[in-house]
């Protein structure tokens, strides 16, 4: 008996699957606590792994407390908090009604496509 010779479709659905496995082993592992850890043995040790590295942003009362620690006060050296921006009702309403706009459309051609 000799063994089939999968299609395109079939070879673009195992890759698919392989994937997906990746995704859901990383997401294990960073469940367990283990960062970077693999569960599959034959694992392409040059892709590239999570660290497990994060940015943190600080509020401006741990960066006052900060600043106070390190003795800065407004001098050189001294961590400055961001301004937060705040959005305007206007700018809101707008990007609303453009995010309804691409809804409506990406509807119409999900509908268009069906008769």
């Amino acid at each position: 008996m000799s063994a089939a010779i999968p299609s395109v479709v079939q070879l673009e659905r195992a890759i698919k699957i392989a994937q997906k496995i990746q995704k859901l082993e990383a997401e294990l592992s960073l469940i367990l606590g283990q960062p970077g850890v693999t569960f599959r043995q034959d694992r392409d040790e040059s892709a590239p792994r999570f660290t497990g590295k994060r940015k943190y942003t600080f509020s401006a009362e741990t960066l006052a407390k900060r600043n106070a620690k390190k003795g800065a006060d407004d001098s050189e050296g001294a961590v400055k908090p961001k301004k937060k921006v705040k959005m305007s009702a206007e700018g809101r309403a707008a990007i609303v009604a453009a995010q309804k706009a691409r809804w409506a459309k990406t509807k119409e051609a999900a509908n268009g496509s069906k008769k």
